[in-house]
């Protein structure tokens, strides 16, 4: 068996709680046992639909896995019909502090390209491709930055992120009635750099259908590099989804065009592109830091923000907890909507790429409407 090798403090946090420092050499050859199926026999990620091939059909079979279903959606229209993608993000996950087991090892283990987000969104599959040497490893964001194609979209949100977060839980309760409930989902508290790549960059650039086509060439261009004998395949692929998403782009475009005001409140700070890209403002964001629940200082400052704007609409994501969201509703008299940034496998149309950004806007663009 090759021995897998990591980068330091890469581990599953579950590896480094177990193991601790003494105990690293032994987490990474288990780590290394776990995502080859010696000692755990597990199916890939997915239902029983996906099962894994076997003989002739395993070796012929173009294995690609993702961290995000969006890479996941375009990793397949580009790659065909032929190809098996596994998204390894569970549905309704967070991928900002997701952590993989065995099963999502496996898939990675078995899988001949890995498609992440990269610019630390999803830091936590670093190490999974170390337990497959073969891999290639593209970590699409950091190409798109490195080859110059992501926007500075900073000045989208700097009223919104203008308010000082006071770093205590929240209390969730702006009357001192004491909430001592407690959502073991987010109990972990996270930089405000996580967000973001070590420059400042946005990560969710997959949220603008334009760059959305950027990255769908790079996916064909990577592939195309591994399987120089299907280049043609996949660059014509490529060339006719981006077809399709430029008519999504028309389409926001159009949907967004006479709407009554151009402000809204997000749940994360996850639409910087698509607001830069369609003219609109993020006039506040709920929850800051990703998987950090917002205290009680800066709830009062977003609802102030909120009721000045006239704004009578908060957003939800189902990748997190809406109890921060419900409060802020409650306190402007308005009411909870739901977007979902990354959308989810399970609930169509949310389940392709396409979907998810037709469903995003329609809930923009009534909440722009009220």
């Amino acid at each position: 068996m090759t021995n897998a090798t990591f980068p330091a403090g890469r581990l599953p946090r579950w590896m480094r709680d177990k193991f601790g420092g003494q105990g690293a050499r032994l987490a990474r050859q288990i780590f290394a046992l776990l995502a080859s199926g010696v000692i755990f026999g597990c199916a890939p990620a997915g239902d029983s639909s996906n099962a894994t091939p076997t003989g002739d059909e395993t070796s012929a079979t173009l294995r690609i896995a993702t961290t995000t279903l969006p890479l996941a959606d375009w990793a397949q229209q580009v790659a065909g019909p032929g190809a098996k993608v596994t998204c390894i993000l569970p549905s309704g996950a967070n991928a900002h502090t997701f952590e993989p087991s065995p099963r999502e090892m496996r898939t990675v283990a078995e899988a001949s390209m890995l498609l992440r987000i990269g610019l630390h969104l999803d830091d936590w599959s670093d190490g999974l491709a170390s337990a497959n040497r073969e891999i290639k490893s593209i970590a699409v964001g950091d190409l798109m930055r490195t080859n110059g194609l992501l926007p500075d979209v900073t000045s989208v949100t700097i009223a919104a992120t203008s308010i000082e977060p006071d770093g205590i839980e929240a209390t969730h309760d702006l009357d001192n009635e004491k909430d001592q409930s407690h959502d073991d989902d987010h109990d972990e508290v996270h930089d405000h750099d996580h967000d973001h790549g070590d420059d400042g960059t946005d990560p969710h650039f997959w949220l603008d259908p334009l760059l959305a086509r950027e990255a769908v060439t790079l996916i064909a261009e990577q592939l195309a590099l591994v399987h120089p004998e299907q280049a043609a395949t996949f660059r014509a692929n490529a060339e006719a989804y981006n077809a399709r998403l430029r008519s999504l782009h028309e389409d926001i475009q159009t949907t967004l065009s006479t709407t009554a005001r151009h402000d809204f409140a997000t749940f994360h700070n996850a639409f910087a592109y698509y607001a830069s890209r369609y003219g609109l403002q993020i006039a506040a964001v709920i929850e800051e830091y990703p998987g950090k629940e917002p205290g009680d200082r800066y709830l009062r400052g977003v609802v102030e923000k909120l009721r000045a704007a006239g704004i009578r609409s908060v957003f939800a994501e189902p990748q997190f907890s809406r109890r921060a969201a419900e409060i802020i509703a409650r306190e402007i008299g308005g009411q909870v909507a739901m977007l979902d940034p990354h959308g989810t496998a399970d609930a169509p149309p949310r389940d392709t790429y396409i979907g998810m950004m037709t469903f995003n806007t329609e809930a923009i663009a009534k909440a722009l409407n009220e």
